[in-house]
């Protein structure tokens, strides 16, 4: 079922099997950018090989940052990978 994602404020339709590196291909996404989303409050590491669908809720926003993420940064996260 296909799933609609917001990135870099874009609304983009992801299939069951996209990946975070297919949707960082399309979006133009350089490689050393982290992927991640946020639920609860909480933010959640993604890799590049997990399957958008299953992580990010529909009209869920997948996003990107070049640099730090964690304790000491702006962003801080729940510590682990998805």
């Amino acid at each position: 079922m296909p799933r609609t994602v917001i990135v870099d404020g874009e609304e983009m339709v992801v299939g069951k099997k996209t990946t975070v590196a297919a949707v960082r291909k399309f979006a133009n996404v350089p490689d050393d950018a982290v992927a991640f989303y946020r639920r609860d409050g909480t933010v959640r590491l993604l890799e590049d090989t997990e399957t958008v669908a299953e992580r990010i809720p529909d009209g869920g926003a997948l996003e990107f940052r070049a640099g730090p993420i964690g304790e000491g940064t702006d962003l801080a996260t729940d510590g682990e990978r998805e």
